[in-house]
C-alpha cells in the first residue's frame, strides 16, 4: 500500500499543472483507482441504517435498564429511568401543547445542566427540532440564531428569561424549564420521521453572519453506531459542550447505547 501511495504522489506532482489532481488520478493504474475510491468511501455498514431514532433508542435503553447510571453532573448521578421520567410525556406533552411537532424549532437557552440534556430529549420526543443557544454567547449572536431558525418556543432557566424575551418577539412563548410540568396544557405527541430535522447548529460566523445547518434525524441515527464503534466507547464517555456539533453527537451516542456520561 505504501508503494502505491508513493507512486500516486509522484504522478500527482508530474500531472497537469492546471488541474493536477484530475490528471494524476486519470493516469493511475486501475488497481490504484479502486483502492483510492475504497478509502474515500469507507467501509459499508448497512446495519447502521436500521438504527432507531435517537430518542427512541434512549427510551428502549431506559425501559430495559432503568436503574443503570446515565448522566453525571457535578458529582450527582441520574439513572436512565430518572432521565426518562423527566423527559416523559408530561414535558414532551407540554411542548406539544405549545405547538411543537415535526419541523418546529425550540430554542434552548440553558446552562450546562441536567435540564439541558433532558430538554434536548424532550424536544425530540415531542417531534420537534432543538436549537442550542449557549447563554455564554452575546445577545446579538443568539438573536440571530433565534430569528433565522424561526424559534417557535424558547426553553430557559429563570436567570435567562429576561435576556431571551429581549431577543425574540412577544408572541413566542418563553418557558422556564423548572415550571414546564406545572403549568400549561398538553397535547398528543406527533412523532418525527427520519427526514425531519433533529437539531440546528450554527456556524462560527467567521466569514460574516452565522449560518444555521439543519441536521435530520436520519443523519444523527446513522452516525450513532459509527461513533460507538469508531471511538470504542465501552462504559464511559466524557462530553464536551452540547452547543457544538460533536458534543450533541457524543450525547446521543451515549444515551442510546447504555453508556454513562460525565459532564465536564
Amino acid at each position: 500500500m505504501y508503494s502505491r501511495r508513493r507512486r500516486c504522489h509522484s504522478q500527482r506532482l508530474t500531472g497537469n499543472s492546471r488541474n493536477p489532481g484530475i490528471a494524476a488520478f486519470g493516469s493511475l493504474q486501475e488497481t490504484d483507482k479502486v483502492e483510492i475510491l475504497r478509502f474515500s468511501m469507507g467501509e459499508e455498514h448497512p446495519e447502521y441504517l436500521d438504527a432507531p431514532l435517537v430518542h427512541e433508542a434512549f427510551a428502549a435503553v431506559a425501559s430495559r435498564s432503568p436503574e443503570r447510571r446515565c448522566f453525571c453532573y457535578e458529582g450527582e448521578w441520574l439513572s436512565y429511568g430518572e432521565v426518562a421520567v423527566r423527559v416523559a410525556d408530561a414535558f414532551a406533552g407540554r411542548l406539544a401543547g405549545l405547538g411543537v411537532g415535526p419541523g418546529v424549532v425550540v430554542g434552548l437557552m440553558l446552562d450546562r445542566s441536567f435540564e439541558l440534556v433532558v430538554s434536548m430529549m424532550a424536544v425530540l420526543k415531542a417531534g420537534g427540532c432543538y436549537l442550542p443557544c449557549d447563554p455564554a454567547y452575546p445577545d446579538d449572536r443568539l438573536a440571530v440564531y433565534l430569528e433565522d431558525a424561526a424559534a417557535h418556543v424558547v426553553l430557559v432557566q429563570s436567570q435567562h428569561a429576561d435576556r431571551a424575551r429581549g431577543m425574540i418577539g412577544a408572541n413566542v412563548p418563553i418557558v422556564d424549564v423548572a415550571d414546564q410540568v406545572n403549568s400549561g396544557s398538553s397535547a398528543a405527541l406527533v412523532p418525527s420521521g427520519p427526514e425531519d430535522p433533529a437539531y440546528i447548529i450554527f456556524t462560527s460566523g467567521s466569514t460574516g453572519r452565522p449560518k444555521g445547518v439543519m441536521v435530520p434525524h436520519k443523519g444523527v441515527k446513522d452516525l450513532m453506531p459509527w461513533l460507538v464503534k469508531m471511538y470504542e466507547y465501552s462504559k464511559w464517555i466524557i462530553l464536551c459542550s452540547c452547543f457544538c456539533k460533536i458534543g450533541g453527537g457524543k450525547c446521543f451516542s451515549s444515551m442510546s447505547s447504555r453508556l454513562q456520561m460525565m459532564r465536564r
